[in-house]
């Protein structure tokens, strides 16, 4: 999770479907007479609390992410407070130590690493068990997952198929707190391509996961040599 280091800042974020851990600066590197305090940090860490599968037969191993960031970061500190709001989608830092207190105030917008409160797991066919269908569109679908209901009765989903080409939006209905259903776009436009599914609730965002579906061609009789033009 980056070099050792201590007097950071946490602060856990409920998130859909494990929660996550943001950690900011701190003190790490070796301590000598020249450096008491070792060398101050300005990194933002990202623990995923759900365990590392591709670790096979090391137990449960926690993920840390290492995000981008942009704009202007603090001066390198340790001891800053830290907290996140769920309606704005930001963490705020305040003050912190180095070699003198700051008194400054800096959000970073982290709503697209927590994501919305809800997870999509699969996308299936309500008359086959796979996640395929004509380039035509409108097959009936089903997106599974959870956290469907943290929207009033009556919300309308949308659902986003996207490829490197562009996106086609459709709308869909919330059934309980685990399911979608929806028919799938027409997607001559595009060809028969993969895409990649996500799922929006409300004024949500699109969901962070993304779901594979593969579009497959279909005759067209009058454009056969059987049936000419």
């Amino acid at each position: 999770w980056g070099p050792r280091r201590w007097n950071f800042t946490a602060v856990s974020v409920f998130a859909v479907p494990h929660w996550k851990v943001f950690v900011f600066g701190g003190n790490s590197g070796e301590l000598g007479q020249n450096r008491p305090q070792g060398e101050f940090l300005n990194d933002i860490q990202v623990l995923e609390c759900e365990p590392n599968t591709e670790n096979k037969g090391d137990g449960d191993i926690l993920l840390w992410k290492h995000p981008t960031c942009v704009g202007a970061a603090p001066e390198p500190r340790s001891d800053t407070e830290m907290f996140y709001s769920k309606s704005s989608g930001h963490l705020f830092l305040f003050g912190g130590w180095s070699n003198k207190w700051y008194g400054d105030v800096y959000t970073c917008y982290v709503n697209d690493v927590v994501g919305p409160p809800y997870n999509i797991t699969s996308i299936e066919s309500t008359k086959w068990s796979t996640n395929i269908g004509p380039v035509t569109g409108s097959s009936e679908m089903v997106i599974s997952g959870q956290g469907f209901d943290c929207t009033p009765p009556g919300t309308v989903a949308q659902i986003r198929f996207a490829c490197l080409k562009g996106s086609v939006e459709v709308s869909g209905e919330v059934n309980g707190d685990s399911q979608v259903t929806f028919l799938t776009p027409n997607y001559e436009k595009y060809g028969a391509v993969p895409a990649e599914v996500r799922l929006k609730l409300g004024a949500h965002s699109f969901s962070n996961m993304a779901l594979p579906f593969n579009y497959f061609s279909v005759t067209d009789s009058s454009k056969t040599l059987a049936f000419g033009p």
